[in-house]
């Protein structure tokens, strides 16, 4: 969900920024387990280090199996570029680039020990700060000074979910169906 502006440069052409919040969310296949230590390698240029942290849930051989969910509340300002590919008066065809510099507003996610065995969560290893990309494709119909839209929408993080420390890389991509409307303003 999100509001923005944007900006004809020319009757095809236009550059919209704004405010986008988003939720991503992720299901993990684990088991309940009793409680042990987890380890998890940490990376640095100097040395290799770790954190033990208490894990609940085992990747297998639990005596219980349990859904859990990664969740991911973020607030990005995306600047996009939207081209028409068709130029009618009231419904046209369009695809839309944009990048979006994204802030983690919160962070629940369960990251997998260096055994494999274990999942546990640690926060902290979590980037706060990420950049995303998106590619959009679009149709768009126009009522008066408003104007309708609606397609398919793939976004990309281009940054790993962890900070460097910690040994495995996650990218995420979501698929999606956007949704929306714009008033122009004279």
């Amino acid at each position: 969900v999100g509001a923005g502006v944007s900006y004809n440069v020319s009757p095809r052409f236009r550059i919209r920024t704004g405010l986008q919040f988003n939720f991503r969310e992720y299901n993990l296949g684990a088991y309940r387990a009793t409680t042990e230590v987890a380890t998890i390698a940490l990376v640095s240029s100097s040395r290799i280090d770790s954190i033990n942290s208490l894990a609940f849930y085992r990747t297998r051989n639990g005596y219980s199996p349990v859904e859990l969910k990664n969740k991911y509340f973020e607030v990005s300002i995306p600047l996009a570029f939207e081209y028409d590919v068709t130029n009618n008066k009231n419904l046209n065809f369009g695809v839309a680039i944009s990048i979006q510099p994204t802030y983690l507003i919160s962070r629940n996610s369960f990251l997998i020990s260096t055994d494999y065995k274990n999942y546990t969560n640690n926060p902290t290893l979590v980037r706060g700060w990420n950049i995303n990309s998106s590619f959009e494709g679009f149709v768009s119909y126009k009522v008066g000074d408003f104007k309708w839209t609606l397609g398919p929408q793939i976004r990309y993080q281009n940054l790993p979910t962890y900070t460097k420390k910690y040994s495995i890389r996650e990218h995420l991509i979501d698929y999606g169906v956007k949704i929306g409307f714009s008033k122009a303003l004279h």
